[in-house]
């Protein structure tokens, strides 16, 4: 997905991850983790437009991985994998989190 529609629909998917639903898809959070990298790697400077909004949601499942209906190894790959998000976002935008 090119950045300009991933911005468009990054709201709806970060309302969806914060919902009840999410709790029962814990491969969502996999999912989003993904997507969020590629848009990384592929958009850097497109990304830098909705990285504080991204940050937010990396924060978000971190602390809330217990929710997810994941294993606990999953659970720990899913928070280094945000985590690792959460630095190269802090990278692009020059802020410390």
């Amino acid at each position: 997905m090119g950045p300009v529609a991933f911005r468009y629909y990054f709201p709806a998917l970060a309302r969806y991850v914060q919902s009840e639903s999410a709790c029962e898809d814990g491969r969502v959070v996999e999912l989003v983790a993904t997507a969020i990298w590629f848009q990384l790697r592929s958009h850097n400077r497109e990304t830098k437009d909705f990285a504080p909004e991204a940050a937010a949601l990396c924060r978000y499942v971190v602390a809330h991985i217990e929710r997810f209906n994941l294993d606990a190894e999953e659970r720990r790959s899913v928070c280094d994998r945000f985590d690792e998000i959460l630095v190269s976002l802090e990278r692009l935008t020059g802020e410390a989190g």
